[in-house]
């Protein structure tokens, strides 16, 4: 596993926001839309200072967790 990483392999679990996993398998790649959220969380963090502030805007905004759906279809949130 180790030296699938150093290759820049995903070597499984749940991509994190702003990544999918690759149709073929075994790289990340980015989501577009979700990158745009994790930008727009960092420049929220840097205009408030806080993260309370953070939080309760995203909470404003609807923002939800990344759901993910496994190749046997089940959905999970993350």
């Amino acid at each position: 596993m180790a030296a699938a990483r150093r290759k820049g392999k995903w070597v499984g679990g749940t991509p994190v926001l702003g990544y999918d996993i690759a149709v073929t398998g075994g790289k990340l790649v980015i989501n577009p839309q979700e990158a745009r959220r994790v930008q727009e969380i960092f420049a929220l963090y840097q205009q408030h200072r806080s993260l309370d502030a953070v939080l309760d805007e995203m909470a404003a905004r609807q923002w939800t967790t990344k759901r993910w759906r496994t190749r046997d279809g089940k959905e999970y949130l993350v």
